[in-house]
């Protein structure tokens, strides 16, 4: 089996890592999240964060083979919310064979060909194996209280870095060294719109997007409470508006509203700097992204609003009435994990697990205390990022929420 560039060092890294410190297995699992355009084997698409969860969970179950460590976990709602998920991909397929879904391997594209009749199939193991490894990586995490906030916080560097490289290097940015990952088709530098949109990492603009949704709002929370810097937000919500994610600017302006209403910024500005640089540090939040971005703004709101009369809106929203369709017709119970996906993850959340699925994610959800950068990057995939298995956000919830708010 070839392998592929960033293979040739995460494969040993992750291996010996696991022998040696394998404490640091699971921040070294954190900073390859943001690789999900990456693979490191140059045949299949296995990336680097997968295989890295693969020895945490191999790892895992060796060793609580030999403790009361599985026992414990039953009482977690992550426990409830994968045994459901287990359930529904085995047999939720079985139940309702043949009634008609989007495949999950073609999904948006399909709706102008028709959908396929329902079968058990290798996408709903597949997913009850990504779905299992993030489980045990998050619970990992959050039991031994490792901190993978520095792995958090050097990945994003990363990904900001290789963001504005492909920018300023367009074709000539060495793409094959990490948009390699052939389970996806890599869009290196969309131009839709006359806009040049560097997916980054990642394998798109919106999950790019929703990635530095996440990381806005959680700079934009920090500056707030004085915890980080100005330079650091300015930069983070620069980046948000290069990649250009029609997605990513949606859940942004909403966030946005939330916090101010819930931090009060102005108030405590007024308090610390006066009223003169509160409008000025208000200004320059407002117009420096912009400036930034020269090329980009332009075309701000033809990408957001352009698409509204458009090809692909229809086709998106044609996937989201489908699934919810599938959703009411199997009576709020769901065709299994992996069985269907539409355009936003709430639709194809509800037409996979059902009521039951979203009531059991929203307790393991509320049971970890998510950070504002999970928060973000929920929010833009409840847009247009209809991927449970996403990394970044697992990786976010690995993070701690104390040790979050003390190393912002």
């Amino acid at each position: 089996m070839p392998l592929a560039p960033i293979g040739l060092l995460i494969i040993p890294l992750g291996i010996y890592i696991a022998v040696a410190h394998p404490r640091k297995l699971l921040p070294l699992m954190v900073f390859c999240s943001v690789f999900q355009a990456s693979s490191v084997s140059g045949q299949f698409g296995l990336s680097p964060y997968v295989y890295i969860g693969i020895i945490v969970l191999i790892r895992y179950i060796l060793e609580s083979a030999y403790s009361l460590r599985f026992v414990a976990t039953q009482i977690h709602p992550a426990f409830w919310f994968w045994l459901w998920s287990v359930a529904s991909a085995a047999f939720l397929p079985v139940i309702f064979a043949g009634m008609p879904v989007l495949d999950p391997r073609l999904a948006l594209e399909q709706i102008e060909f028709g959908p396929t009749p329902l079968h058990p199939s290798a996408s709903n193991a597949f997913q009850v194996v990504l779905l299992t490894i993030n489980l045990v990586a998050v619970m990992e995490a959050r039991r031994t209280k490792v901190d993978c906030w520095p792995a958090f916080k050097w990945a994003a560097v990363v990904a900001i870095a290789i963001i504005y490289l492909q920018v300023l290097a367009g074709d000539k940015f060495p793409y094959f060294l990490i948009n390699n990952n052939p389970a996806y088709g890599q869009a290196h530098m969309d131009t839709s719109l006359g806009l040049l949109r560097p997916s980054g990492t990642f394998v798109e603009p919106s999950t790019a997007g929703a990635y530095f949704c996440g990381l806005a709002c959680f700079c934009l929370v920090n500056y707030f409470e004085a915890r980080m810097s100005l330079w650091k937000c300015l930069l983070a919500i620069a980046t948000l508006v290069v990649v250009g994610s029609t997605s990513g600017f949606a859940a942004f302006g909403v966030l946005v509203i939330i916090i101010a209403i819930r931090y009060r910024p102005f108030q405590s500005l007024n308090i610390r700097v006066g009223l003169i640089k509160k409008w000025a540090i208000v200004a320059i939040c407002a117009v420096v992204p912009f400036l930034l971005a020269a090329p980009l703004a332009s075309h701000l709101v033809e990408n957001t609003a352009g698409k509204q009369g458009s090809y692909s809106i229809l086709i998106r929203a044609g996937a989201d009435w489908f699934a919810f369709q599938v959703f009411v017709r199997t009576y709020g119970i769901g065709v299994g994990l992996g069985s269907i996906r539409a355009s936003s993850f709430v639709v194809t959340f509800l037409a996979s697990l059902g009521i039951i699925g979203v009531v059991l994610f929203v307790w393991f959800l509320t049971k970890l205390r998510p950070n504002w950068i999970t928060f973000g990057i929920l929010a833009a995939m409840a847009v247009g990022v209809p991927d449970l298995s996403l990394s970044v956000f697992w990786a976010s919830l690995a993070l701690s929420p104390e040790l979050t708010r003390d190393q912002a």
